[in-house]
């Protein structure tokens, strides 16, 4: 898959889909960004990304908890919630 010079490359995880068509909607207004891809649980992520190859996995602060202890994903405590576009 040859990916695109011009767009980060974006998967959303979240386990409530309105929430996740919101940010689709708000990511998607920006020029820069493509959302590639859904997933609503940490199996589907995994498996999502994986396939997919992001530059960017977009989750919230209760999935990464959620998943952490409901399917044994651990991230990096390096890992930080920040804005990455202003």
């Amino acid at each position: 898959m040859q990916r695109s010079n011009h767009f980060v490359r974006v998967l959303l995880v979240d386990d409530y889909e309105p929430f996740r068509r919101f940010v689709r909607a708000t990511l998607q207004a920006r020029s820069e960004l493509e959302v590639i891809g859904e997933a609503s649980d940490g199996l589907e992520a995994v498996q999502k990304a994986k396939e997919l190859q992001p530059d960017l996995i977009c989750l919230t602060s209760d999935s990464r908890h959620s998943m952490e202890s409901k399917w044994h994903i651990e991230f990096p405590d390096s890992l930080k919630t920040r804005p990455y576009f202003s």
